[in-house]
C-alpha cells in the first residue's frame, strides 16, 4: 500500500494522523493569509513504511492510497479486547498441541489458502512484508525434502565421532551436545526407524508449508516465525494440525542446492518449514508449563 495524500475535502483535521503515525509522515500547517489548517502527507524522506496506521485511525476515512485491497471494517475493530477476551485466547494459545500424527486425508486447497491468508496478516519487521511461501502436497517432493534431513542426521552422526576433537574448537553449547550420550541414542532411533519405512521427519503429513525471505542475518527468521505462528492457530481454527520441523529447516538452510527445484532465489534463505495436516490423535488436557522467566526493572 502507497500513501498518496489527504482527501482536503474529507480532512476533519483531527490530526491523528500527525500523532500516530510511527514515521512522522504527516504535517500540521495553517495558511498565514487564510488562517486554513492543512494537514499534508509529506515524505520528503521515504520514511512511510506502508503500515498503514493512518488509514486505520482517520475518522473521515480521508487518507488516499494505491488500493491494493479495500480496508477491512468490522464490528469491535476499534475494541479488540471486545471480539476475544483474554480467558479465551489464553484457551486457544493453550489448546495449540504440535501435531505428529496425521489421519490418511488431503487438505483441501481452501484450507491450505485460509491458513495463508492469516499469515499475510502477520507484523514484520519494518513493514517489509517480504515472507514468501512454498506450498508442498506432492508425495515425491515430500519425499526427497526427508531424504536431505535424514543427510542432515547421518551427517551430526558422523560428527559426533570426532566429538573427543571438536570440543576443542566448538562453543560450549555445541560440546554439551556432541557429548550427551542421549543426543547420538535419539538421531540412531530416528535412522533405525527411517530404514523400517517410518517416517520420523514429516509424520506423513500430506502437506508442507516452506518460508523463505531476503538473507538479513540473525533477524532473517523472525518475520517467518511470527508468521507460521499466525498459521498455526490459523490452521488449528480450521481444525487442522501442524508442527514446525526443526531438522528440515536446518537441513535446507545448509544444502543450498535445494534451493534449484524449489525455486528459491539466490538472495534467499528458508526460514521455516511447517506440516499442516488432519490430527490423529485429540488431546484431552493441556500440559503444564514451566513458570515464566522474568526480571522486573522498575
Amino acid at each position: 500500500m502507497k500513501i498518496i495524500g489527504v482527501d482536503q475535502d474529507k480532512c476533519s483535521k483531527c490530526l491523528n494522523c500527525v500523532n500516530y503515525c510511527p514515521a512522522s509522515c504527516y504535517k500540521n500547517s495553517t495558511d498565514v493569509n487564510t488562517g486554513i489548517k492543512t494537514i499534508e502527507f509529506n515524505d520528503v524522506y521515504n520514511w512511510c513504511i506502508s503500515c498503514g496506521h493512518c488509514v486505520s485511525v482517520c475518522p473521515s476515512n480521508a487518507i488516499e492510497y494505491e488500493n491494493i485491497e479495500s480496508t477491512y471494517e468490522f464490528e469491535y475493530v476499534n475494541n479488540p479486547a471486545s471480539i476475544v477476551n483474554y480467558e479465551t485466547l489464553v484457551k486457544i494459545i493453550r489448546a495449540r498441541r504440535s501435531i505428529r500424527h496425521f489421519k490418511n486425508k488431503m487438505i483441501p486447497k481452501k484450507e491450505i489458502k485460509a491458513i495463508l491468508e492469516a499469515m499475510r496478516y502477520a507484523p514484520t519487521s519494518h513493514n517489509m512484508q517480504q515472507v514468501y511461501y512454498i506450498v508442498i502436497t506432492e508425495p515425491e517432493k515430500i519425499e526427497k525434502l526427508k531424504y536431505e534431513a535424514i543427510k542432515l542426521i547421518n551427517f551430526y552422526r558422523k560428527i559426533m565421532k570426532y566429538s573427543f576433537f571438536l570440543k576443542l574448537f566448538l562453543p560450549k553449547n555445541v560440546k554439551e551436545i556432541l557429548l550427551d550420550p542421549s543426543i547420538k541414542a535419539g538421531m540412531d532411533d530416528m535412522i533405525k526407524q527411517f530404514e523400517e519405512r517410518q517416517d520420523v521427519i514429516f509424520h506423513s503429513a500430506p502437506a508442507i508449508i516452506i518460508t523463505y525471505s531476503p538473507s538479513m542475518g540473525p533477524t532473517t527468521c523472525l518475520d517467518s516465525a511470527i508468521a507460521l505462528t499466525h498459521g498455526m492457530f490459523a490452521a488449528q481454527a480450521r481444525g487442522l494440525g501442524t508442527c514446525w520441523i526443526g531438522f528440515s529447516h536446518e537441513a535446507l538452510r545448509r544444502y543450498k542446492a535445494n534451493n534449484k527445484w524449489l525455486k528459491i532465489p539466490k538472495n534467499m534463505e528458508v526460514t521455516g518449514v511447517l506440516i499442516v495436516g488432519f490430527p490423529e490423535v485429540q488431546y484431552l488436557r493441556a500440559p503444564p508449563r514451566n513458570p515464566v522467566k522474568v526480571q522486573w526493572n522498575p
